[in-house]
């Protein structure tokens, strides 16, 4: 349980805690107002039950000097009336407080889900391409569970323990060797139910977490690499495996819903032989029946209330305990995955000369790829990059995008290092990878990508000056549909237009194109000569001697 504290701290700001402890006053209040309400009842119970005892006489009397002149049984119908409508208005008060605690909860999960999809965009490259896309997406899946398996039953557990706290100090001052002995029982139960149930509950959310997340890996799986498993006519083994990892995870979820429901039975099985005990000892003790059937409807008020909140309390700490693997899981993300440090200096100059000074880089744990590597591209010229699979070229992309740190060494462009102000640097940069990635939206929305505010004559310049003339300003607006890899890349050349770009950056953009699409890619590759700064990396030669200069790593 302080795993969990901690975890809950780290997550919540400083303005959270001042809310929550906002919120937990409401609460309080709320339970002070469940004591009047047993108290009104209280009152009801004494004229009608105990009419002929001081108690009775007393109530009687406060009726007759609130309400003078009016027939006694009417006083009693007024009462009840009134009654009735204090519990309705307690009643309102507590739907405020919980729409108050809903609000905090789900404003809270909102707000963890922009800090982990900001986490995930911001991430230190390196850190990030380690994660699977499996994991990722689990994530947000998992973060959805946290409002209604972490916040709102940790809300309800505040709420329940001090109307627990409220109504049983009450019930200690009216009866208080009843009380305490039925609270010691009551405690006692709970106590074994817990003890006996932890450690069952902890394995049991450990292995359908497990489960959980390989279902999500299969079930990605399958709908990612639809074509391969099809071609490979392995769709029985991948239907076999996210079925038996569904199956696992459901068949764990239904022993933890069982054992979340182990402490409400008890817990009523417990009052209902603590209620026969106190019933039996004090007929056995020759008390008034008008006593004991007043002390009987009074504590039948109390637990009526104490035990479905002691039963959700219960219920919610043990799901809490069940959901702590898918706290910690968060937490761990959101803390642990680093960020990418961005300073605001002087950005680089992608229109001018780009060198690389003495690079030295190696992946973690890997052997090192550039040992003191020096290279010069300079401004609108083209620059060809080959090599085998493993020696770098991507590499090298990815460290002029910054997104890659070099061990030693720089780059620099028109002398200034670019990581002097990455995100302007990158501004000034087009590329074109060998999967371009498109969004499920118009052709103008994928070469704009990311603005909201679209320039459609742009948008039409960049798709002429691609060699897409194809588009009409209709279609621009419509769904991309079905694209050629020759017009998929093509549009990644438009991006590059569209942003008006310095640098133009073709990472294997042409090795999956037929030859005839390669060859209307290169004639395009030609025209764009002189216009802009070209790195082309590529295994085919075709499109290296497009370019005015070609280096082998």
């Amino acid at each position: 349980m302080f795993s969990f504290i901690n975890h809950l701290r780290w997550l919540f700001s400083p303005q959270d805690k001042r809310k929550f402890i906002f919120i937990a006053m409401l609460m309080a209040f709320s339970a002070i107002l469940e004591l009047a309400g047993i108290g009104i009842l209280l009152g009801a119970a004494t004229v009608f039950l105990a009419s002929d005892t001081p108690a009775g006489i007393k109530a009687a009397q406060i009726l007759s000097f609130c309400m003078p002149g009016i027939a006694a049984k009417y006083q009693v119908a007024w009462a009840i009336i009134a009654i009735g409508l204090l519990l309705m208005l307690k009643n309102l008060f507590a739907l405020l407080v919980i729409n108050i605690q809903a609000k905090f909860i789900f404003a809270k999960r909102n707000e963890l889900a922009k800090r982990l999809f900001k986490g995930f965009l911001y991430a230190d490259y390196e850190s990030f391409s380690q994660l699977s896309p499996e994991y990722c997406f689990g994530s947000f899946f998992r973060l959805n569970d946290i409002g209604n398996v972490i916040l709102l039953p940790t809300m309800q557990v505040i709420a329940d323990v001090m109307m627990i706290a409220v109504l049983s100090c009450a019930a200690v001052i009216m009866f208080p060797a009843i009380t305490l002995a039925g609270t010691f029982f009551m405690v006692l139960t709970a106590f074994a139910i817990s003890f006996f149930s932890r450690r069952a509950n902890k394995k049991f959310s450990e292995d359908m977490f497990k489960h959980t997340l390989e279902e999500n890996r299969f079930c990605q799986a399958g709908i990612s690499g639809e074509k391969t498993i099809k071609c490979a006519v392995k769709e029985e083994y991948f239907l076999d495996r996210f079925a038996g990892e569904y199956k696992k995870k459901n068949d764990f979820a239904c022993k933890l819903y069982t054992l979340g429901q182990l402490p409400r039975l008890s817990l009523e099985s417990a009052s209902i032989i603590l209620a026969a005990v106190v019933f039996a000892v004090m007929v056995f003790m020759d008390a008034e029946k008008s006593r004991i059937m007043f002390i009987f409807a009074i504590l039948t008020a109390v637990i009526s209330r104490i035990l479905p909140a002691l039963s959700r309390c219960h219920y919610n700490l043990t799901l809490i305990r069940q959901s702590l693997p898918l706290l910690e899981s968060t937490t761990d993300i959101l803390r642990d995955l680093p960020q990418e440090l961005r300073t605001d200096g002087t950005a680089g100059d992608a229109g001018e000369t780009i060198s690389f000074n003495n690079i030295s880089f190696a992946y973690k744990g890997g052997q090192k790829i550039f040992d003191n590597f020096n290279l010069t591209i300079e401004p609108e010229t083209s620059l060809a990059i080959a090599g085998k699979s493993g020696r770098g070229k991507s590499t090298l992309v990815d460290l002029l995008l910054g997104l890659l740190k070099p061990e030693t060494g720089n780059i620099t462009a028109g002398n200034i290092d670019i990581a002097s102000n990455l995100p302007a640097w990158r501004k000034q940069i087009g590329i074109v990878p060998q999967n371009i990635f498109l969004l499920e939206g118009s052709v103008a929305e994928n070469i704009a990508f990311g603005e909201s505010d679209i320039d459609l004559k742009r948008v039409e310049k960049a798709l002429q000056d691609a060699g897409l003339k194809e588009f009409s300003p209709d279609m621009m607006l419509t769904s991309q549909g079905n694209l050629s890899g020759g017009q998929r890349q093509r549009i990644g050349i438009a991006r590059a237009f569209y942003k008006q770009a310095k640098l133009l950056i073709l990472d294997e953009a042409t090795s999956a194109l037929d030859a005839e699409t390669e060859n209307d890619f290169c004639n395009v590759l030609k025209e764009l000569h002189g216009k802009l700064t070209i790195i082309v990396i590529s295994h085919r030669e075709s499109t290296l001697e497009a370019c005015d200069r070609k280096i082998v790593l």
